[in-house]
């Protein structure tokens, strides 16, 4: 029995790795070093906003829509993306996390390099940059 599980999560785990090659799935590994972070994937993302309104029955979930368009726009300009212990996204030793205009703080307490990605402003402040500004990375 262990072993058919074994060799279908291996199989799982070959077909979301083909997926991301094809371009469709974001697989973002850990932050971590070592072997843990080869082994699979800490977050899986849609890799364009465009999928999860064609493929989400009804309007696809806000908070998703931020995280795919943001990792989006990193990895359409060859800027490799990591899964943080605190925050969505780690590049380097900076942190980001992704939410709309009431978004705060409180994960990312105490962390110079942290910084808030927010839907909804027009106009950053401080360590909060508007999401729609990361668009001009790609």
């Amino acid at each position: 029995m262990a072993e058919k599980l074994d060799q279908h999560r291996s199989s799982v785990s070959e077909q979301l790795y083909a997926l991301h090659r094809a371009g469709l799935l974001l697989l973002l590994p850990t932050s971590k070093s070592g072997i843990v972070r080869l082994q699979e994937p800490e977050k899986i993302y849609l890799a364009n906003p465009n999928l999860a309104q064609h493929l989400t029955p009804g309007s696809p979930d806000k908070g998703s829509l931020r995280e795919i368009f943001f990792s989006n726009q990193f990895t359409g300009a060859g800027i490799e993306l990591t899964a943080p212990r605190y925050g969505d996204f780690m590049h380097n030793d900076f942190i980001f996390d992704v939410g709309g205009a009431k978004k705060g703080r409180q994960q990312l307490r105490g962390n110079e390099n942290a910084f808030t990605a927010v839907d909804d402003i027009l106009i950053g402040s401080h360590s909060r940059i508007p999401l729609w500004l990361f668009g001009f990375l790609y």
